[in-house]
């Protein structure tokens, strides 16, 4: 779909119509294919706000898995006394709700160093981090490709915080959190799967479309199979 192709073009030009409407595509796409649990649709188009307009309980890992959503499972496994299966959700069957090329693009962005202020984590990691207008939450969201987490912090009596940004209240405990699992559970660092048929394309830096005689800026990005660069 020609929309969800232009959302996620990271670090190109984007005519702010068609942005809008591929954020708010995508918003409806996730939702439509499983009722991952979602907020009124976004009318922005950057990548934190689709993110974020998206209820946090079911996106990161949605993104971790590449586009397979699992319900929330709090109890793996239930055994009698006497050894026999009570209950087995070790091996829980997950529904594909949004394209693996989308996820992976989607994971890229998150994961770019270069342009995000989050860069204490020792391990390959996609990230964000979110705070609410009134300064009540302060949210950091993310994934390894061994595990996702999300952090929360505010007041128990839902009162202003007095820090003003999630970059200096959750991203460090939860950077700290990250590290420290990996570090205690002895898992390396590990690129997540890129997905067959992500190609690389190089476009005019100021218009975001195919170069021309008179491009003065290139650069490349990478794109879903199905993407066709504007003319």
């Amino acid at each position: 779909d020609i929309f969800v192709q232009i959302i996620v073009r990271r670090r190109s030009t984007i005519p702010d119509g068609l942005a809008r409407d591929a954020t708010q595509h995508l918003s409806r796409v996730v939702r439509r294919n499983h009722g991952v649990p979602a907020a009124q649709p976004v009318v922005h188009h950057e990548v934190h706000l689709l993110l974020y307009g998206m209820h946090v309980e079911g996106v990161p890992h949605l993104f971790a898995n590449g586009g397979i959503h699992y319900d929330m499972t709090f109890i793996e496994k239930i055994e009698s006394p006497n050894g026999d299966t009570v209950k087995d959700n070790t091996k829980p069957k997950g529904k594909r709700v949004l394209d693996e090329q989308v996820a992976y693009l989607i994971t890229d962005i998150l994961k770019d160093r270069s342009v995000r202020s989050v860069n204490g984590v020792r391990v390959t990691a996609a990230l964000k981090t979110g705070t609410t207008t009134s300064t009540k939450d302060f949210w950091t969201m993310g994934y390894s490709d061994h595990i996702t987490a999300g952090l929360w912090v505010g007041n128990h009596d839902n009162k202003e915080m007095a820090a003003s940004s999630s970059l200096l209240v959750a991203a460090p405990i939860w950077t700290q959190l990250m590290n420290e699992t990996h570090t205690k559970k002895n898992w390396s660092s590990r690129e997540f799967k890129k997905p067959a048929g992500i190609k690389r394309i190089t476009l005019d830096t100021d218009t975001g479309k195919t170069p021309t005689d008179v491009t003065k800026r290139r650069h490349s990005d990478i794109f879903a199979s199905n993407y066709t660069c504007l003319l």
